[in-house]
């Protein structure tokens, strides 16, 4: 009799649930960058300087070259790879409530009881 009534207890508070597997795609974004520096401008000066001490000419050349702008160039190639990754996700089925569970001992107790009186009242 007790082994009866604790299986059945078992089985009262033992919930139901299912093992579901859903697809989820996961995205992931792969950016390449080609970079590539250059020179945009170029500034040239010269100048030709003529001096005079005495009756000597004194001639001076001079050229600058300044390289003043650099450029960056950069290409952006972008693509986005979609995998399909499998997740599982558990699903309960027949979940009590609250109230229901709070009926069930109720209705438990009061099958106690009724059972209690009449193996009293045989016994008498």
């Amino acid at each position: 009799m007790k082994n009866l009534l604790l299986t059945i207890l078992v089985f009262l508070f033992l919930g139901c649930k299912s093992v579901k597997y859903v697809e989820v795609p996961v995205d992931r974004v792969k950016i390449e960058y080609r970079d590539k520096t250059k020179i945009d401008t170029l500034i040239q000066k010269d100048s030709i300087i003529t001096q005079l001490k005495g009756d000597t000419v004194f001639l001076e050349k001079y050229k600058y070259l300044y390289r003043i702008k650099e450029v960056r160039d950069t290409v952006a190639k972008t693509d986005t790879i979609t995998t399909v990754q499998t997740i599982e996700v558990e699903k309960k089925v027949n979940e009590l409530r609250n109230w229901q569970i709070i009926l069930m001992v109720l209705g438990g107790g009061f099958i106690m009881l009724c059972v209690y009186k009449l193996l009293r009242q045989f016994k008498q």
